[in-house]
């Protein structure tokens, strides 16, 4: 859903000269399994916690557009301060506060499942 091209126009930063850096056992892959890693830990959040079953084709283009912010979010975010949601560190949450905005405004977590 998300490209690098996408998150270039966001945040002005190449993915591709970002993860020169970066040990990969793949490296013409390495942005596009990235960025794919956060599409499916931000679908996964979002069915776990909330009413939603996935499916961004039943969303209106309002709603899309909003979804793809809040990725890009996730991805700054998670390029920023690494990947939280396998860290022992939790002093920063799992979820980009700007992407949580995003997706509230899509309507994505406007009803969640409860306590557990």
């Amino acid at each position: 859903m998300i490209t690098k091209t996408d998150y270039f126009e966001f945040s002005g930063i190449d993915l591709d000269i970002d993860f020169k850096k970066s040990s990969s056992d793949n490296p013409s892959r390495a942005v596009e399994i990235f960025i794919n890693r956060i599409e499916n830990w931000c679908m996964d959040y979002l069915k776990t916690y909330y009413f939603w079953d996935g499916e961004t084709d039943d969303l209106e283009a309002d709603e899309l557009a909003y979804y793809k912010q809040g990725l890009l979010h996730q991805i700054d975010y998670v390029r920023r301060h690494g990947d939280i949601s396998i860290s022992q560190n939790k002093e920063l949450p799992e979820l980009a506060p700007n992407a949580k905005i995003q997706f509230r405004l899509a309507g994505l977590m406007n009803a969640n499942y409860g306590r557990w």
